[in-house]
């Protein structure tokens, strides 16, 4: 199978928010593997950007990274030290984690 991402596709590279969409539709699917390469990717192309940070921390979450996901969550942390990130942002991948108690207190911070 071929995936958009391959590499006769190089317009992906070179667009963070195709990555963005591509990475949600891999992980809507359960394609844990295709969601976090695309939305690493995405990522790194664009790494101020909290939500795609925050996506990619789900994608972990939900394939059960969750050395990963925490990693993503402490990076947030220090990124919000310099600039402003939504508290959505952690609720995403607390969600994946399963961490209620930690999902209710962010999102009583938003």
């Amino acid at each position: 199978m071929a995936y958009i991402t391959d590499e006769g596709s190089n317009w992906s590279r070179k667009f963070p928010l195709a990555l963005h969409t591509l990475g949600l539709a891999y992980l809507a699917k359960g394609m844990h593997r295709e969601a976090i390469e695309s939305l690493g990717r995405a990522s790194a192309l664009d790494p101020d950007n909290p939500i795609l940070l925050s996506e990619l921390g789900r994608a972990y979450a939900a394939s059960g990274d969750r050395a990963e996901a925490a990693r993503i969550l402490q990076q947030l942390s220090r990124n919000s030290e310099q600039h402003y990130v939504a508290p959505e942002s952690f609720v995403a991948i607390h969600v994946g984690l399963g961490d209620t108690d930690e999902v209710f207190r962010w999102l009583e911070k938003s």
